[in-house]
């Protein structure tokens, strides 16, 4: 299903998540940096993000192994969410004006998206036979329950701190020894384990499923 450009460029972006890992983890829990401390899950969760949401569907949408329609929704997906990072650290690091539900609108955008063009597209894979169809469809499925997963993490987080996520002291990580934050936490831990063990499946099934030419 994957080309080898596509493998070392995955190979490459899960090494460079590791490494941005560190740097964030050392930023917020060590070097006090804006918007408080990370737990290890909501580190993870960011991670995933990145390594999927930003990196992955990008490769996925080059890869003329894909079929087309597949490779269409992880490319607009991908834009959506760089887009979204191009708006949001500006105004989290610059304005401090971010709030948690301007996000949340994104995440329903995104998947309002993502199944809309599923259907649309419908005919070009259904039923999907080929196991690359099957897998890129459990792919996108698993994206739209990621960003209404999002939107649920955000709605929990913005509770919890009273809407304090602008301004200078503004909080946008869930600290990992306020109690405010034990059940997002929690949520969110096991989220990344079911997350983490679908991407690792499909990794592996994309890394050795036989070549079928994209339609």
């Amino acid at each position: 299903m994957l080309g080898r450009r596509s493998r070392i460029l995955i190979l490459t972006a899960i090494l460079a998540t590791a490494v941005l890992g560190l740097i964030v983890h050392h930023l917020q829990n060590v070097a006090g940096g804006m918007g408080g401390r990370i737990s290890t899950p909501k580190l993870a969760w960011l991670l995933y993000t990145v390594l999927v949401w930003g990196l992955l569907c990008p490769i996925l949408a080059f890869e003329p192994l894909i079929r087309r329609p597949f490779r269409a929704l992880a490319g607009g997906f991908a834009a959506l969410m760089w887009i979204r990072t191009l708006a949001e650290f500006p105004m989290l690091y610059t304005w401090k004006n971010w709030r948690p539900p301007y996000g949340m609108i994104h995440d329903l955008v995104c998947a309002l998206v993502l199944v809309v063009g599923l259907w649309i597209s419908r005919a070009r894979w259904w039923p999907p036979r080929a196991r690359s169809d099957r897998w890129m469809l459990a792919f996108t499925l698993v994206l739209v329950s990621g960003v209404l997963l999002e939107c649920v993490y955000a709605g929990l987080f913005y509770r919890a701190v009273a809407g304090a996520t602008t301004g200078e002291h503004g909080l946008w990580f869930a600290d990992p020894h306020d109690l405010r934050f034990r059940f997002i936490n929690q949520l969110t831990l096991i989220c990344d384990v079911a997350l983490y063990g679908f991407l690792a499946a499909f990794l592996a099934a994309a890394f050795r499923a036989p070549r079928a030419a994209a339609q």
